[in-house]
């Protein structure tokens, strides 16, 4: 068995092909009228690309600095190396500052629009 051909010894039938149209399709609700749609064609691929970025009302609960190794090779010396060989060769971390929301996806966006109402909402603050 050759592994490099992969129709080898497939046993091949006649037939007819047709054309099938398909599609994918989403549902927005109407929260989330205000959403950005972006279209774009991969060159490489010639797939289409569908991207949608929408606003929703936020509250920001908590920020907490959460450190972790830099690289995957950081992790695996933290994880597998023993003591004496961390002291010679130390983890490197990274700090990344997260940010914890309570999101409200399906509240009503004032018809005022989103900019007046994040100026009044930091303004109570």
């Amino acid at each position: 068995m050759n592994l490099n051909d992969p129709c080898e010894n497939v046993p091949v039938e006649s037939g007819v092909l047709e054309k099938l149209r398909i599609g994918a399709y989403t549902r927005l609700s109407q929260e989330l009228v205000n959403t950005d749609v972006e279209v774009a064609i991969d060159l490489a691929t010639k797939d289409i690309l569908l991207s949608t970025r929408h606003l929703i009302l936020a509250q920001r609960l908590d920020e907490k600095m959460v450190r972790y190794p830099a690289t995957w090779w950081q992790h695996f010396k933290q994880t597998f190396f023993p003591y004496w060989l961390l002291k010679r060769f130390p983890v490197i971390e990274k700090d990344v500052l997260m940010k914890l929301y309570g999101a409200y996806p399906k509240a009503k966006l004032p018809k005022l629009g989103i900019e007046h109402l994040v100026i009044r909402i930091e303004g109570e603050e």
